[in-house]
């Protein structure tokens, strides 16, 4: 497991502001004097990523090479003459951005459900919040391949086909027309190679734009490292979500001048108020996207040496297996587990429920159970959804030392022990199941953590953040 090492970290003068959104306007400043003189050649060259068919994209190589040299395709540089009569004003009761008297448009670049996956949850629970708060959003929502199934959770103004290249221009006309676009970034999440199509959409926006990545990487391939310096150096803003995911991006990847910041995952803050009496089963919980990454098999080998504990526990395993494991593996990971599951004779302890839940019957799930279990195997994870959730219930957790797991639980909210240890997860989960004293103590911890969680604490930052960029966008005008 690679040590922390914050001594490697640059530094710099674009450091995270944590969980506060005002950028400094004078950096933006800076940029656009020094890159005004390259304007017309840079919309030039944005003009050429805006392709509609394959038969006139560039190929793959050709437009790295154009996107990779910074000198010419800097954010600011690729901005339009904006209307200089814009007006900005924002509503002090419900946090609202109005320019023209109109509300300000973001366009996310996302999945969104009914796609199972954590992005579309994020981007989902994320862009509502902001419409409670008087945002306009719209989402061009990012597809392997065309589907019938249509997303009523937030208003879809295009479609990212990776198989078809000719969605990569039309995507880029639908952002343009918001004022703000949101990209979530993660490597698995679109076209090419390591997510490089998603380059593409970003040197062709002429509207401010922040990237959140869900994904940092603290041992990347080259080539990895090169798409992730593209995205960054083609937004205004990148959003991380921990200090260790911050740390991270400062050694491996090239900051420049692109402004990051600290925006914790949000999560629905609901107190666990599930009362278990001495005589029932205490109920342990997992749940998420199935992967041979999850590490299910050391929980269940875990639940073996907890035979001995009255009342037995019930462990549940909530969750299909992810679309793209099952598309290359089939369900043998499942399978696996479930085998496992009978070998062990564990068929009354361990309970498996194959379905992907919407967010009322999740939180529904997570309200009834004692404690989460993350047996994650993953050395890496920089951010966990599921942990953030399991913290914003009020609920004691169970992890292996994956960075987020060791960030927020060393408040005392939960217990973190080594990867692919079955006795150190069943040695934590005896203790939190027999202390009582231990278990309200991490759950006391957890609600504390739970209180900066909320979406609508997290909705916020992002909103300050837009309207430094917004309010930058009016003073270039």
């Amino acid at each position: 497991m690679e040590e922390e090492d914050e001594s490697s970290a640059r530094p710099s003068r674009d450091g995270p502001d944590v969980m506060d959104g005002t950028i400094k306007r004078k950096t933006f400043l800076s940029k656009r004097v020094r890159k005004s003189r390259i304007r017309a050649r840079n919309l030039t060259a944005c003009a050429n990523l805006l392709i509609d068919s394959e038969e006139n994209a560039p190929d793959r190589t050709d437009l790295r090479g154009r996107v990779s040299s910074r000198s010419l395709l800097t954010p600011w540089a690729k901005r339009t003459v904006r209307n200089s009569a814009r007006s900005l004003r924002r509503d002090p009761v419900a946090g609202a951005i109005y320019v023209n008297e109109r509300k300000v448009s973001y366009g996310f670049l996302s999945s969104v459900p009914p796609t199972p996956c954590g992005i579309a949850t994020f981007t989902a629970a994320l862009g509502k919040t902001l419409v409670e708060m008087g945002a306009k959003v719209s989402v061009v929502r990012v597809l392997d391949e065309p589907t019938d199934l249509h997303s009523d959770v937030l208003p879809v103004v295009g479609e990212l086909i990776e198989s078809d290249p000719s969605s990569i221009g039309l995507a880029i006309d639908a952002l343009n027309r918001c004022d703000v676009a949101v990209v979530q970034h993660e490597y698995g999440l679109y076209g090419g190679i390591d997510g490089s199509d998603v380059v593409r959409i970003i040197y062709g926006l002429r509207i401010p734009s922040i990237a959140i990545l869900h994904t940092l990487l603290p041992s990347p391939t080259t080539h990895q490292i090169e798409v992730l310096n593209d995205v960054i150096s083609g937004v205004d803003v990148v959003v991380v979500m921990s200090e260790t995911a911050a740390t991270t991006l400062r050694r491996v990847n090239e900051l420049g001048e692109t402004v990051l910041k600290i925006i914790p995952h949000g999560a629905e803050v609901k107190t666990n108020t599930h009362v278990r009496s001495c005589a029932e089963r205490p109920r342990l919980l997992t749940w998420g996207l199935l992967g041979p990454s999850k590490g299910i098999e050391w929980a269940i080998d875990a639940m073996v040496l907890l035979r001995d504990l009255d009342p037995m526990p019930i462990y549940i395993v909530a969750g299909r297996t992810h679309p793209k494991v099952l598309a290359r593996q089939g369900d043998v990971y499942r399978e696996s587990l479930i085998e496992r599951v009978a070998r062990n004779n564990l068929d009354d302890v361990v309970q498996f429920d194959n379905s992907y839940r919407d967010l009322p019957s999740l939180y529904e799930l997570i309200q009834s159970v004692d404690v989460v279990v993350l047996p994650y195997d993953s050395h890496d994870q920089a951010t966990s959804g599921v942990l953030v959730d399991a913290l914003a219930a009020g609920l004691p957790v169970v992890a292996t030392a994956f960075p987020h797991a060791r960030e927020l639980l060393t408040s005392g909210a939960g217990s973190v022990v080594n990867h692919e240890d079955p006795e150190a997860l069943a040695k934590a989960l005896r203790s939190v199941l027999t202390l009582p004293e231990l278990l309200s103590d991490m759950a006391a911890a957890a609600r504390t953590i739970a209180s900066g969680l909320s979406w609508s604490t997290v909705a916020t930052e992002y909103q300050k953040v837009s309207l430094s960029l917004v309010e930058s966008v009016m003073v270039d005008a």
